[in-house]
Protein backbone atom coordinates (compact mmCIF):
# COMPACT_ATOMS: atom_id res chain seq x y z
CA UNK A 1 0.00 0.00 0.00
CA UNK A 2 1.19 3.38 -1.03
CA UNK A 3 0.33 6.85 0.29
CA UNK A 4 0.25 9.38 -2.68
CA UNK A 5 -0.98 13.19 -1.78
CA UNK A 6 -3.55 14.33 -4.68
CA UNK A 7 -4.47 18.14 -5.27
CA UNK A 8 -7.80 19.64 -6.71
CA UNK A 9 -8.18 23.72 -7.70
CA UNK A 10 -11.84 24.53 -8.07
CA UNK A 11 -12.39 27.51 -10.02
CA UNK A 12 -16.36 28.77 -9.86
CA UNK A 13 -16.16 31.36 -11.40
CA UNK A 14 -14.66 29.75 -14.60
CA UNK A 15 -16.24 26.43 -13.93
CA UNK A 16 -13.31 24.72 -13.91
CA UNK A 17 -11.07 22.29 -12.33
CA UNK A 18 -7.48 21.01 -12.15
CA UNK A 19 -5.15 19.36 -10.41
CA UNK A 20 -2.32 16.09 -10.08
CA UNK A 21 -3.91 12.78 -9.99
CA UNK A 22 -2.41 9.43 -9.43
CA UNK A 23 -3.51 7.32 -11.99
CA UNK A 24 -3.16 3.47 -12.58
CA UNK A 25 -3.16 1.85 -15.83
CA UNK A 26 -3.10 -2.30 -16.92
CA UNK A 27 -4.35 -4.11 -19.24
CA UNK A 28 -7.80 -6.59 -19.87
CA UNK A 29 -8.45 -8.67 -22.36
CA UNK A 30 -6.32 -6.45 -24.96
CA UNK A 31 -7.81 -3.64 -23.74
CA UNK A 32 -5.71 -0.74 -22.20
CA UNK A 33 -7.70 0.52 -18.70
CA UNK A 34 -6.74 3.73 -16.79
CA UNK A 35 -8.61 4.89 -13.80
CA UNK A 36 -8.45 7.60 -11.55
CA UNK A 37 -8.90 5.72 -7.88
CA UNK A 38 -9.74 8.86 -6.02
CA UNK A 39 -11.99 9.75 -8.74
CA UNK A 40 -13.25 6.89 -9.21
CA UNK A 41 -13.31 7.23 -13.13
CA UNK A 42 -11.71 5.02 -15.54
CA UNK A 43 -11.60 4.94 -19.49
CA UNK A 44 -10.10 2.49 -22.06
CA UNK A 45 -8.40 2.12 -25.41
CA UNK A 46 -6.75 -0.54 -28.02
CA UNK A 47 -3.63 1.36 -26.96
CA UNK A 48 -2.67 2.85 -23.68
CA UNK A 49 -2.13 6.35 -25.65
CA UNK A 50 -6.25 5.61 -26.65
CA UNK A 51 -7.28 4.95 -22.98
CA UNK A 52 -5.23 8.45 -21.57
CA UNK A 53 -6.52 10.54 -24.18
CA UNK A 54 -10.49 9.11 -23.66
CA UNK A 55 -9.95 10.11 -19.74
CA UNK A 56 -8.17 13.25 -20.35
CA UNK A 57 -10.71 14.23 -23.52
CA UNK A 58 -13.83 13.02 -22.42
CA UNK A 59 -14.04 11.40 -19.38
CA UNK A 60 -12.62 14.08 -17.05
CA UNK A 61 -14.11 16.90 -18.49
CA UNK A 62 -17.72 15.07 -18.29
CA UNK A 63 -16.93 14.59 -14.89
CA UNK A 64 -16.21 18.54 -14.52
CA UNK A 65 -18.57 19.21 -16.39
CA UNK A 66 -21.33 17.47 -14.95
CA UNK A 67 -19.72 18.57 -11.58
CA UNK A 68 -20.21 22.07 -11.91
CA UNK A 69 -24.02 21.79 -12.80
CA UNK A 70 -24.35 21.72 -8.76
CA UNK A 71 -24.04 24.28 -5.95
CA UNK A 72 -20.81 24.55 -4.24
CA UNK A 73 -22.06 22.40 -1.00
CA UNK A 74 -23.24 19.72 -3.40
CA UNK A 75 -19.56 19.88 -4.66
CA UNK A 76 -17.71 19.51 -1.94
CA UNK A 77 -20.11 16.84 -0.32
CA UNK A 78 -19.32 15.15 -3.20
CA UNK A 79 -15.70 15.18 -3.19
CA UNK A 80 -15.39 14.92 0.59
CA UNK A 81 -17.54 11.46 0.25
CA UNK A 82 -14.61 10.52 -2.28
CA UNK A 83 -11.97 11.64 0.22
CA UNK A 84 -11.35 14.71 -0.71
CA UNK A 85 -10.47 17.41 2.03
CA UNK A 86 -10.48 21.39 1.76
CA UNK A 87 -7.03 23.31 2.76
CA UNK A 88 -7.15 25.18 5.22
CA UNK A 89 -5.20 27.71 3.69
CA UNK A 90 -6.31 27.77 0.17
CA UNK A 91 -10.70 27.34 0.13
CA UNK A 92 -11.17 26.38 -3.15
CA UNK A 93 -8.11 23.60 -3.07
CA UNK A 94 -8.87 20.17 -1.93
CA UNK A 95 -6.36 17.40 -1.26
CA UNK A 96 -6.59 13.64 -1.00
CA UNK A 97 -4.01 10.98 0.88
CA UNK A 98 -4.96 7.92 -1.69
CA UNK A 99 -4.76 4.76 -0.13
CA UNK A 100 -4.04 2.53 -2.80
CA UNK A 101 -4.72 -1.29 -2.25
CA UNK A 102 -3.54 -3.04 -5.35
CA UNK A 103 -5.03 -6.67 -4.77
CA UNK A 104 -8.61 -5.13 -4.20
CA UNK A 105 -8.21 -2.76 -7.42
CA UNK A 106 -7.43 -6.30 -9.24
CA UNK A 107 -10.39 -8.26 -7.61
CA UNK A 108 -13.03 -4.85 -8.23
CA UNK A 109 -12.28 -5.10 -11.78
CA UNK A 110 -12.27 -8.49 -11.93
CA UNK A 111 -8.51 -9.25 -12.71
CA UNK A 112 -5.98 -12.12 -12.25
CA UNK A 113 -3.29 -11.20 -9.40
CA UNK A 114 -0.53 -11.48 -11.92
CA UNK A 115 -1.52 -8.43 -14.02
CA UNK A 116 0.68 -5.67 -13.81
CA UNK A 117 -0.50 -2.27 -12.77
CA UNK A 118 1.29 0.93 -13.87
CA UNK A 119 0.91 3.98 -11.26
CA UNK A 120 1.82 7.80 -12.16
CA UNK A 121 0.88 11.32 -11.42
CA UNK A 122 -0.45 13.43 -14.08
CA UNK A 123 -2.03 16.85 -14.19
CA UNK A 124 -4.85 17.79 -15.92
Amino acid sequence: MREIKENLKIDYKHKRGKGVFRILEFEDHGHHIVYIPSLKLSSYGNTADEAQKMMGDVILEDFFENLFEQSEKVIFDYLKNLGWSKSSIYPKELSNDVHIDTYGILKNFNLSSSTKVTEKLVEV
